[in-house]
């Protein structure tokens, strides 16, 4: 059923009046204060659950680079993608693409957990979601969609062998997939917020999510994250390159970090 324009005006102010909300602390945030400490325990145990072994994390065959945020909304994650594929093809490699997909066809979703964007299909913004379809559409390459990254990951690899580093669109809380690099974006203008958890503020993860990252991407006027991150030069974007966090070391995850690296530094956007 097609989305009237009422909700859609409906849900843009909506967006846009929490997003001014949570720039500071009004009396109905005090209130939900409770929910949100609710939300950090159970983000935190989600994530000691995986660092236990608790639950597991799938590794594909071929280093996988992570880009999302820890506020809620867009932040500059999907040109950030686009930028990565094409700066990664001018080094030689055949990058591929896993999404969520939000905004996809339920039904078909659930029908199959991972599905390739088929740009030629006369629906396929109703099937696959409109970011997903900007994606395949603009870099003509595997984009493969589904709720559960790592099994999306390895559809991805089995039916493209020749893909040898996977960009995981908004996977930065999807522990399920395994990860070699991870980049958080921000936006300048609005940081963090007021540095609250869901629902009383904009984060999905506490600020300190940022220490263990291993860029920080910023867009727009810079301002101030709190210590975990630096501030970029007003007025200007970059990526801010964090110390290492402990991984696995693997050829493949430092032939792809050395790339990206000096992608970005070649462009005149890197930060250390």
């Amino acid at each position: 059923m097609p989305t009237s324009s009422a909700t859609l005006f409906s849900r843009a102010w909506l967006e846009s009046w929490l997003t001014r909300e949570w720039q500071r602390n009004s009396w109905w945030q005090l209130l939900l204060r409770p929910l949100s400490w609710l939300f950090a325990l159970g983000v935190a145990l989600r994530r000691w659950s995986f660092r236990l072994g608790l639950r597991s994390s799938t590794r594909i065959d071929a280093p996988v680079i992570i880009v999302g945020n820890i506020t809620v909304g867009g932040s500059g994650k999907t040109p950030l993608v686009l930028a990565l594929v094409e700066m990664l093809r001018t080094r030689g490699y055949r990058p591929g693409v896993v999404s969520r997909g939000y905004g996809s066809n339920r039904v078909v979703a659930r029908s199959d957990p991972a599905i390739e964007v088929d740009v030629a299909r006369p629906d396929a913004a109703a099937v696959f979601g409109d970011e997903p379809l900007l994606l395949a559409g603009r870099l003509g390459c595997p984009v493969f969609i589904g709720r559960d990254r790592a099994v999306a990951a390895r559809a991805l690899r089995k039916r493209h062998p020749e893909v040898d580093v996977v960009i995981g669109d908004d996977g930065l809380q999807h522990y399920a997939l395994a990860r070699d690099i991870e980049i958080a974006v921000l936006d300048g203008s609005q940081g963090v917020g007021n540095g609250v958890l869901l629902p009383a503020g904009p984060l999905r993860e506490p600020v300190s999510r940022l220490e263990s990252v291993d860029a920080i991407a910023v867009y727009g006027n810079g301002r101030s994250f709190g210590q975990s991150a630096q501030r970029p030069t007003a007025g200007r974007r970059g990526i801010h390159r964090r110390g290492r966090r402990q991984t696995h070391s693997r050829p493949g995850r430092d032939r792809a970090a050395a790339a990206l690296f000096c992608a970005f530094a070649a462009t005149g956007t890197a930060h250390q």
